[in-house]
C-alpha cells in the first residue's frame, strides 16, 4: 500500500473509531483491483437497514449482503470502491453512526 493509500486508509479509520460502529467496520485496499473495500459485521437490523439506505450512488461497485446470522446480526461488504467513493462514503456512514448521547443505535 501506497503512502496516499496509507493516509486515506488512516483517515477513513479515524472517522469509523468515532462512531458507534468503530469495532465492527473494516477497511482494506485491493492491491489486485486497486479499489477500495469497507465493511460493517455485527449489525443490528436497524443498523443495517439505516447503512443500506445511505445517500450514495456508488457504481460501480459490489455490495454483499449478509444474511441474518444466527445471533440476529447482519453484515455487509461494500467493494470495488475508488479513493474518492470509499472517503465520501466513510464520511456519510461516520456522520450517520456518530457517537452523541442521542443515538438510537447504541
Amino acid at each position: 500500500m501506497g503512502h496516499e493509500s496509507r493516509n486515506l486508509r488512516d483517515a477513513m479509520v479515524a472517522r469509523f473509531t468515532r462512531s458507534t460502529l468503530r469495532d465492527r467496520v473494516s477497511v482494506d485496499f485491493n492491491t489486485e483491483t486497486s479499489h477500495w473495500e469497507i465493511g460493517f459485521s455485527r449489525l443490528s437490523e436497524d443498523e443495517f437497514n439505516a447503512l443500506f439506505a445511505v445517500p450514495f450512488r456508488l457504481a460501480p461497485t459490489t455490495w454483499e449482503l449478509g444474511d441474518k446470522s444466527e445471533s440476529g446480526h447482519r453484515a455487509i461488504r461494500i467493494r470495488g470502491l475508488t479513493g474518492s467513493q470509499a472517503r465520501d462514503f466513510a464520511r456519510a456512514v461516520a456522520a450517520l453512526f456518530r457517537i452523541r448521547t442521542d443515538s438510537p443505535f447504541e
